[in-house]
């Protein structure tokens, strides 16, 4: 998928943007205070999403014209619904701090859901940390809905 504007393109992550990625998956987990937990490497990023046939995620990037990455989203996708049609899970969105308010977060949202439609995708779902307001009214703004017929619980190994 290549999702244009005059000023951003979005595109699948390729393998040679893994050390960038990486360098942005960083950042996320510096941001939601996690980083000290943070395993992956380059090497998981091609082996599990970003090389030939690999597909336990697909990653989306949101760069210039120029080619510089702005924002990323990974998507991680559960095939066998109720209905038949797979969920999207939007397990990270990040657009690089100086990038903010310039519309690219909704240039890469956008593109998403329309990948998503286009996919036969009968929901895309994704959690948001509380305390973060700007993001709980960004996807507000996008349609995004809260969640309260459900909660989420957690077992951890």
């Amino acid at each position: 998928m290549n999702f244009y504007d005059q000023r951003f393109i979005v595109r699948r992550a390729e393998t040679s943007d893994a050390t960038e990625l990486l360098g942005l998956m960083h950042e996320l987990a510096d941001f939601e205070k996690y980083r000290e937990h943070f395993l992956v490497t380059e090497t998981d990023l091609v082996r599990m999403g970003l090389g030939d046939g690999a597909s336990d995620f697909v990653a989306y990037l949101c760069c210039t014209e120029e080619g510089k990455i702005e924002a990323y989203a990974v998507i991680v996708e559960i095939k066998f619904t109720f209905d038949l049609r797979p969920n999207w899970y939007l397990k990270e969105f990040f657009v690089r701090p100086e990038a903010r308010r310039q519309g690219v977060g909704a240039h890469l949202f956008e593109a998403l859901k329309a990948q998503a439609r286009a996919s036969g995708v009968g929901r895309l779902k994704w959690d948001v940390l509380p305390d973060t307001r700007s993001a709980q009214a960004f996807y507000r703004h996008h349609q995004g809905e809260l969640e309260t017929a459900w909660q989420a619980w957690i077992l951890r190994f």
